[in-house]
């Protein structure tokens, strides 16, 4: 009863133990994109690209008549969060970039928001290079 009880409880830690590596790993991006969608339609897209020079992508993927815009945000320890680059995108084909020098000791976070109505928005979770 009591080995039975000892490889349950090993058997959840080792599980719980993955699932945290698993969501350190997720924390260093390489490329890094999201969707974001209104209603159930996809209205635009948001990336990190991380090439040399690193550059940030976004995408207005709805011809509805409003675009999109993405925020990129740097953390500054108690001070906060700071915006370090603003991307629109809308009213044409294809996406806009916008190259910004990402640190990989610095926690960035991404923003987007569709311009057709207020608080429709997705964001990443803090992530470094």
């Amino acid at each position: 009863m009591a080995k039975r009880w000892i490889s349950r409880v090993a058997i959840a830690g080792g599980a719980a133990m993955a699932l945290a590596l698993a969501n350190v790993s997720t924390a260093h991006a390489a490329n890094l994109s999201f969707s974001l969608s209104h209603n159930g339609n996809k209205v635009g897209t948001m990336a990190h690209l991380d090439a040399d020079p690193d550059r940030i992508q976004v995408c207005d993927t709805r011809a509805d008549g409003h675009g999109v815009t993405g925020t990129l945000s740097i953390l500054h320890g108690a001070a906060g969060w700071t915006t370090i680059a603003v991307v629109d995108d809308g009213g044409d084909a294809g996406c806009d970039t916008l190259q910004v020098p990402i640190s990989g000791t610095a926690y960035y976070a991404m923003e987007l928001c569709w311009n057709g109505r207020p608080g429709v928005c997705k964001g990443t979770g803090p992530f470094q290079e």
